[in-house]
């Protein structure tokens, strides 16, 4: 999707359309829910998220907001993440916690 993002933001400047692509971690859903209950996979993704929970479907809705907003005019071609801290840790190379 990040490099999607990419070709199409340059393709499409030109023609003033901004493209870019939120990148959410887990959320807690209906699909990921048993996951945290009842899975031990769920439990080491809590431990490895430095905020200690998965996202809430709202927690999208401000990254959202803001890529339809004016206040991201002059970006095209980004993917903010929303996921609770988890990709600095995978920029410093620490996939566990």
């Amino acid at each position: 999707m990040e490099l999607l993002t990419k070709a199409l933001a340059l393709d499409w400047a030109k023609r003033g359309v901004r493209v870019n692509t939120l990148a959410p971690g887990w959320v807690d859903t209906d699909l990921t829910h048993g996951l945290l209950e009842y899975d031990l996979h769920g439990k080491r993704l809590l431990e490895y998220t430095p905020l200690g929970r998965f996202a809430r479907p709202l927690d999208m809705a401000g990254g959202v907001v803001f890529l339809a907003s004016g206040a991201s005019a002059f970006m095209t071609g980004h993917r903010p993440v929303i996921g609770g801290g988890c990709g600095m840790r995978q920029e410093a190379g620490r996939w566990l916690p």
